[in-house]
């Protein structure tokens, strides 16, 4: 395994990268989702903090699209840079942990290039992929303050690391925060029982402050804004778990169905071999932990940061739906002791079949799916490299596969093709009724993602407005953006072009003398004279 070094860990990632972004630039017809149009419109609107979310994403997607203008690929490209820096960091914690094993390091970095949730993060611009990169960076961070901590010494620069890396997850997705426990048990796991003294006692709880002064520093946008605003982010938070102050219906029952639809979720979007080699790869370490002391404090720092994580969507799956991307950051360390299992079971197994293939014939069957030499680890790791490389063609064919008879049925088209010519349908009728160049009619939409989706693709990018939370739906950020406040006295005595809902729900919402159809395939109507909003509550819920 030779070639399994360094330097070609590095082309690995160099070459996956490049690959990607020429499909981005060059190929791609996926075009926007919901989110990534969404998150495009709060790249528009510079704020400390959103209403679901904190400004990360939408900070990083306006640096982008800066420099590079509003294009599909612009908008992805910190997607697929972030990537890139969480296989790398991954592969440099690996080789780190396993005692400059470069081995480890490739295979690490190869295994997360095969998942297939962490190819799909690569291609779209949603939050997960730059979170999950600063999830690892400040697993990274961390293993050097526990080396620090091993020499008896402060660790306040790797510290200072955490707090940054934990810090820009946090404005990317607050459940970065479920890491830090992880940590905690990584060094309560570890610890040698020898007492500090009183003066590395005080040298290491001064770092720590200072670590966590950093990291409030960091997440200040968020605060900030949340403040101002009367901390909407925190009933956003508890209605998504269907708590009491949430945004939405409170109620939580046991219900085995959403379990079981979170475990299947967790088998597709991760991979049924994957998962079975992380949890062989974790007995294996836990069980060695006592053999080699050294190797088994990184082995249980890897273990440790999924745990948390992992067991809290575990739960709350018991009681509620949970989406499969909510753990997804879990998974990446496990991946580091599958690479260190690898790097000690594959070549065993290659030498079992080397002496199997010097036997006279006719050989035995040592195999369970073949007549060669085979072990559970081979078989899984096997088939783990192929569903991997059959998730990246599939990441890249879907939009081709939408359009195959019969598959259209099972594959959902309609949520990365057929913006445009929505948009091509709104704008027609946005020109037939335009009686002048300063009396356009305002576009309302009644979801926040179709609103998004017709600012990005109208020509010109023009000001959208969404009335989700006036027809009855739950905030979004435009409900929050000054310049989408449909209560503004501004926009009275002006036509609109509907988009989406249907003519009662516009008409129990907003005040229009009359709502017509325009295209009812395309739930596209026409309201006339706005007057405002029906139940003339403010803008900000």
């Amino acid at each position: 395994m030779r070639w399994a070094n360094r330097r070609n860990t590095l082309l690995l990632i160099l070459a996956v990268t490049v690959l990607r972004l020429v499909y981005q630039i060059a190929l791609s017809p996926v075009e926007l989702v919901k989110d990534e149009a969404h998150y495009w419109e709060w790249s528009r609107r510079p704020e400390l903090s959103y209403y679901s979310k904190g400004p990360g994403v939408a900070w990083l997607i306006a640096g982008s699209t800066k420099v590079f203008g509003d294009h599909e690929w612009s908008v992805r490209l910190p997607a697929v840079l972030a990537a890139m820096v969480a296989a790398w960091a991954l592969a440099s914690l690996a080789r780190q942990v396993s005692a400059g094993d470069e081995r480890v390091g490739f295979f690490a970095a190869a295994a997360f290039l095969l998942i297939p949730a962490y190819q799909v993060i690569a291609m779209l611009m949603t939050i997960d992929g730059p979170y999950v990169a600063c999830w690892i960076l400040a697993v990274w961070a961390f293993w050097h303050v526990m080396r620090q901590w091993e020499r008896d010494r402060g660790g306040a620069w790797p510290l200072a690391g955490v707090a940054m890396a934990l810090g820009v997850g946090f404005l990317l997705k607050y459940t970065v925060v479920l890491l830090v426990p992880g940590l905690a048990l990584a060094v309560i796991l570890t610890r040698n029982g020898h007492p500090l003294s009183k003066l590395r006692r005080l040298r290491r709880s001064l770092s720590l402050l200072g670590a966590g002064l950093l990291f409030l520093l960091t997440i200040s946008p968020v605060l900030i804004w949340n403040h101002q605003h009367g901390w909407p982010t925190v009933s956003h938070l508890l209605g998504r778990l269907h708590l009491a102050g949430g945004d939405e219906p409170v109620g939580a029952s046991w219900s085995p169905l959403s379990l079981l639809d979170f475990l299947g979720s967790q088998l597709g979007m991760i991979g049924p071999a994957a998962l079975l080699l992380m949890l062989l790869a974790a007995r294996w370490a836990w069980r060695r932990r006592s053999r080699d002391p050294k190797l088994a404090r990184g082995q249980i720092l890897m273990l440790a940061a999924s745990l948390p994580i992992l067991l809290f969507y575990l739960v709350i799956a018991v009681f509620r739906k949970t989406q499969a991307n909510w753990a997804l950051a879990g998974y990446a360390t496990l991946l580091i002791p599958v690479a260190q299992l690898a790097v000690r079971a594959l070549p065993c197994y290659a030498l079992r079949v080397r002496r199997w293939l010097a036997r006279p014939e006719p050989r035995p069957r040592l195999g369970w799916m073949r007549s060669k030499p085979e072990t559970i680890f081979q078989i899984g790791w096997h088939i783990f490299v192929g569903w991997g490389l059959v998730a990246a063609v599939a990441v890249l064919a879907v939009p081709i596969l939408a359009g195959v008879p019969g598959l259209d049925r099972i594959i959902p088209a309609h949520r990365f093709v057929g913006q445009r010519e929505q948009a091509r349908a709104v704008q027609e009728f946005i020109d037939q009724h335009t009686p002048s160049a300063d009396r356009k009619p305002l576009i309302i939409s009644d979801h926040y993602g179709d609103a998004s989706l017709l600012a990005f693709y109208l020509p010109g990018h023009p000001r959208v407005y969404c009335a989700g939370h006036h027809l009855g739906k739950r905030a979004s950020a435009y409900d929050y953006f000054p310049d989408a406040n449909l209560a503004s006295p501004d926009l009275r005595g002006r036509d609109a072009i509907l988009v989406e809902s249907y003519p009662d729900s516009w008409r129990a919402g907003l005040k229009f003398d009359r709502v017509i159809v325009l295209d009812k395939t395309r739930q596209i109507y026409m309201g006339f004279n706005y007057q405002g909003l029906a139940d003339t509550k403010d803008a900000t819920p």
